[in-house]
């Protein structure tokens, strides 16, 4: 279950709660209507924040963002009809205070989504130099789970024989869509598939080295 799960389902029980919060004579009408609109304000601030917390895979702020659920959840078991018109003040610049927070972990969160966008779509340069004794006359790069869109990255090239680079490759790194695979077909006609933790790596990029592993039947890179 999703980290934000219960922070939905208190959304749903603050709006529930507001007019029990609500309920009740106030002290002044004044006092009373600055308290509903600095709950309304809260409850409003509160749920942009869930909104943003389910966009981003940081699951550093799910503590500090409990914190804040405590409070919250504080505030709305009280009832206004038992407070002092003193009391009230007290809770407004509570609220205030929560709001602030919120606030900030709403910046904080947006800047966090746009980090792990920019590296879902870093492109990551990658080369490979064949040690191995084979020759391959298909090499293949797509994300896993995507067989169908590969495409033959020596499809009208020579083969890539022992010894030989092969520059100017990229991938992708996408958080939604990693690792990628690496197919290789020998001159033979054995394939072998290979996957590729694309995200250890950095946008400086990668050099390959395929080695075959004789005891596996396997190549590794």
């Amino acid at each position: 279950m999703k980290h934000y799960y219960k922070y939905f389902l208190s959304v749903c029980l603050i709006l529930t709660c507001l007019g029990t919060f609500l309920t009740g004579c106030a002290p002044s009408d004044e006092e009373l209507s600055a308290a509903q609109d600095k709950y309304a304000e809260l409850v409003q601030i509160h749920n942009e924040v869930v909104e943003a917390h389910k966009e981003v895979d940081d699951t550093s702020y799910d503590d500090a963002l409990s914190v804040l659920q405590d409070d919250l959840n504080t505030i709305q078991s009280y009832n206004l009809n038992d407070m002092s018109e003193e009391e009230i003040s007290l809770l407004i610049s509570t609220m205030d205070t929560l709001i602030a927070s919120y606030k900030d972990y709403l910046s904080l969160l947006g800047t966090t989504k746009k980090e792990e966008d920019a590296a879902e779509l870093t492109d990551i340069p990658l080369s490979l130099t064949n040690n191995t004794s084979f020759a391959f006359d298909l090499i293949s790069l797509y994300q896993k789970d995507s067989a169908g869109a590969r495409i033959n990255i020596l499809s009208g090239l020579d083969n890539l024989s022992p010894t030989q680079s092969l520059t100017g490759l990229e991938i992708e790194r996408n958080a939604e869509n990693t690792p990628w695979m690496l197919t290789l077909e020998t001159t033979e006609g054995v394939t072998y598939d290979i996957e590729l933790p694309v995200d250890t790596y950095t946008e400086d990029g990668i050099h390959l080295y395929l080695t075959y592993d004789s005891e596996t039947g396997s190549i590794t890179v």
